[in-house]
């Protein structure tokens, strides 16, 4: 019974390991479709105390792995049968594990997975058309314009007269009409205003991550979580 476990460091715990996503998924879902592609029968996460068992069922029946979340002082001493990888990231085609530390790294891969999206990842799940990928559920106007590579997660919806250029909406989203995006990614579970203009940025809650400054900044009043 072969396991994979990931021990999460404290910088990228910093950004919220339950909230991390890149290509319109979580980034515990990436385990999981490599754990199940590599033929893991669970996949343990080390420093992330995570309750939500509701949430951890659905991935364990989704992927058919089971997920264990632990804390890292009751970290155990892992057995032969035990593969690990220290920090938070996601598993490449060649089996490459490529660690994230910061937002910026997420933002990069993000680009080149929109456009080279990983063999076993991109089968699960996902719609395919060229470089457009869409999740599961979706809503889209017949006015939407989609642009170049695009990434569209599940169960979201898109109303008319939105603009998407090269860009990345996670899963859950809801997006007003006459909305633009260009090179800019969306957070889960977001719902946009009316009119927003977004470029070179990553949309949060409550603030906006500038890709080209790497800055974030605490804005109001044009989204909300879901």
């Amino acid at each position: 019974m072969m396991k994979l476990c990931i021990t999460a460091n404290n910088e990228i715990e910093l950004l919220g390991l339950d909230t991390m996503s890149i290509y319109g998924k979580e980034i515990v879902e990436y385990w999981l479709e490599y754990s199940r592609y590599k033929g893991y029968s669970e996949l343990h996460i080390y420093g992330s105390n995570n309750n939500n068992s509701t949430k951890i069922q659905y991935y364990e029946n989704m992927y058919g792995v089971k997920l264990i979340y632990t804390n890292q002082s009751e970290k155990s001493i892992l057995k032969d049968d035990s593969d690990e990888y220290k920090g938070v990231g996601i598993f490449l085609d060649n089996g490459e594990y490529q660690v994230l530390k910061t937002l910026s790294d997420i933002v990069s891969l993000e680009k080149i997975l929109s456009h080279s999206p990983l063999g076993y990842a991109s089968s699960i799940g996902y719609g395919k058309s060229e470089q457009i990928h869409i999740g599961k559920n979706v809503y889209i106007h017949d006015s939407v314009k989609l642009v170049g590579a695009i990434v569209i997660g599940d169960n979201c919806s898109i109303n008319q007269g939105v603009t998407i250029q090269n860009s990345i909406v996670d899963k859950g989203c809801y997006i007003e009409e006459g909305t633009s995006m260009i090179n800019s990614h969306i957070s889960t579970n977001i719902h946009m205003f009316k009119n927003l203009y977004l470029k070179d940025k990553v949309l949060f809650k409550s603030s906006i991550y500038d890709i080209a400054t790497k800055k974030r900044l605490i804005h109001e009043g044009i989204c909300k979580k879901i």
